[in-house]
């Protein structure tokens, strides 16, 4: 080898590394740029503003945040709280309580409170999820374009883009491409290597930390892919079977080791549910073509129509779109050769055909017969909300796309016209089409400032207390105050899966006596006012505290027949209640 020739090879030794670098810097530039797009109205006060005014599923996630950071600095278990749900707590393992987000940030919401963990992991959530992405399909695609594309349409496509502002746990992804590389590695890139195998166990152990149901969704979206595989590749079915057991196994084995105290925890700890019923979170064939108002360029109108159905705004996780599905028409028409193609368009129908009905009642939507019930029938397997077998679809989606723009962007002279040139118009189109709406309602939550700061020198730790309007589906603001207030008290009421007072599961707790007799008249509440405050005693409350707001009207006078007249602090309501002995 000349001088010249050595020279040339270190010179391309020494830039590959940097050009990989800038190749990642630029990626997570786009991606912090789109997030921060999206999230920019919070960013004037993260620890105050929120989406959906921190209403909802917004309120419950602080909730677990503020939780979680106060039983790890208080040596308690973060998988089973007594702080809402009084006296029976909650097993959080039945709850999208994100544990493992909650110990990584706990940190942050010791020092700026629950709201900012919030919405910094919202905001993280996209990028992140859209970085690994692009390290996943870094192995399929030749082309940066490709990759930046995939990863963007993993991190922000349609499947996150529904639930941004609203499901954490399903905009905190990253650890669902990490999975799927290493899976590679177990299965068929170096089965039996023991490294990726380890690996592998860890991502899983801690992607069931983040969320069980996304873990379950993966791994359903992997028997579906093997399926399809089987049926299409016939080369598949040769491949050598004892390194790639081996690898499940230790992969296995180690991510048992590792969720092994939490799965304990939800499968014979206290106030284990009995499953969940997601029946009505169920897709329809046009909720695959309609965009909602989740998509920048989508409609108000099938929003509502899924929530007239009984589902909710959040469940509009399928969408794929016209100008994708065409795209893929006639990239399927081109490559029709390829038995890959075939086998995703078969992957793609069966995930399709489990978003379309319920594993619970085995049906679709019409009453024909669903043919995945059985295999959807367990308890754990059957709580999967059947519209978030969307995530696969976008995942397959991510795969395809990347595939297409990669073989076009090879191919392309940008100064000549040609039919790589219309594909890549095509993908412009789709991504356009794809582009997600900024979650609404970024605004100020509206917290009382008693429980950021008087909240501490009104209260003892760890009182007891009935926070009113008390925790519904409907408005749940006492879980916010509860988790803004640092867990400063417990309280009888609850917005999470838990058991109620006749060991039924529920989604809140059996109303307290104050809010059981909030619809009665002053004069009946005021003569049953004595049995009241026994009941109210003999649950250990040391302090009622009413929220002023639309349900004033109503709440109000039942609570001052009780009590009288409350003390009036810093925005709140109220009264000292002497516990029983």
């Amino acid at each position: 080898m000349s001088v010249a020739d050595a020279a040339a090879t270190t010179h391309a030794q020494v830039s590959a590394p940097r050009h990989a670098v800038r190749a990642v810097v630029v990626a997570a530039t786009i991606y912090v740029a789109a997030s921060l797009a999206l999230f920019h109205p919070l960013l004037t006060d993260l620890a105050r503003r929120a989406p959906q005014a921190g209403s909802g599923d917004v309120a419950q996630m602080a909730w677990f945040q503020s939780w979680t950071a106060w039983a790890i600095t208080h040596g308690h278990d973060p998988l089973i709280s007594h702080a809402m749900n009084v006296p029976h707590g909650v097993n959080l393992m039945w709850n999208t309580a994100m544990p493992l987000a909650g110990a990584l940030m706990t940190p942050v919401t010791l020092a700026f409170g629950p709201l900012t963990t919030v919405n910094l992991l919202f905001i993280a959530g996209p990028i992140t999820t859209a970085l690994t992405a692009r390290w996943w399909l870094s192995r399929h695609v030749r082309t940066e374009l490709a990759r930046v594309v995939g990863g963007f349409v993993v991190g922000f496509g349609p499947f996150v883009a529904a639930h941004l502002g609203g499901h954490l746990n399903f905009t905190v992804l990253p650890l669902v491409p990490v999975i799927l590389r290493l899976g590679e590695d177990v299965l068929w890139r170096s089965p039996g290597a023991r490294k990726p195998a380890i690996l592998l166990g860890v991502a899983v152990a801690a992607q069931a930390l983040l969320s069980e149901e996304v873990l379950l969704i993966v791994f359903i979206g992997g028997v579906v892919l093997l399926v399809a595989g089987l049926a299409c590749l016939p080369s598949l079915r040769h491949r050598p079977r004892r390194d790639v057991i081996r690898g499940c196994v230790v992969s296995l084995v180690t991510a048992t080791a590792i969720f092994a105290w939490p799965l304990t925890v939800q499968l014979f700890g206290p106030d284990r549910a009995r499953g969940v019923n997601t029946a009505r979170y169920f897709a329809q064939p046009r909720d695959f073509v309609i965009p909602s108002d989740h998509e920048f360029f989508g409609s108000a109108a099938q929003t509502q129509e899924l929530i007239s159905r009984g589902s909710n705004a959040f469940e509009d996780a399928v969408y794929l779109g016209v100008p994708a599905l065409a795209l893929f028409a006639v990239a399927l028409v081109y490559h029709r050769r390829s038995r890959l193609a075939w086998t995703a368009v078969l992957a793609g129908l069966l995930v399709a055909l489990l978003a379309l009905g319920s594993g619970v009642h085995g049906a679709f939507w019409t009453g024909v017969a669903h043919p995945f019930a059985p295999l959807l029938a367990p308890p754990v397997l059957s709580s999967i909300v059947p519209q978030r077998f969307g995530l696969l679809l976008t995942l397959l989606a991510a795969f395809a796309l990347a595939k297409v723009t990669d073989d076009a962007a090879a191919r392309v002279r940008w100064r000549v016209p040609s039919r790589a040139t219309a594909v890549l118009a095509g993908v412009a189109i789709v991504l356009v089409s794809w582009a997600p709406a900024p979650p609404s309602n970024q605004v100020d939550a509206r917290v009382p400032s008693f429980f950021n700061s008087e909240v501490r020198q009104a209260l003892p730790a760890a009182s007891r207390v009935i926070l009113l309007p008390a925790p519904t589906q409907a408005d749940d603001s006492a879980v916010l105050y509860q988790a803004v207030a640092r867990m400063r008290f417990a309280m009888l009421g609850s917005y999470a899966i838990s058991l109620d007072d006749s060991g039924r599961m529920a989604s809140h707790a059996t109303p307290d006596p104050l809010t059981a007799v909030s619809t009665q008249s002053p004069a009946q509440v005021q003569r049953s006012a004595p049995s009241i405050r026994h009941a109210v005693a003999a649950a250990g409350v040391t302090a009622v505290i009413l929220v002023p707001g639309a349900l004033t009207a109503r709440v109000l006078p039942a609570v001052e027949a009780v009590y009288g007249t409350p003390d009036q602090r810093d925005g709140v309501d109220l009264w000292r209640v002497t516990p029983a002995p």
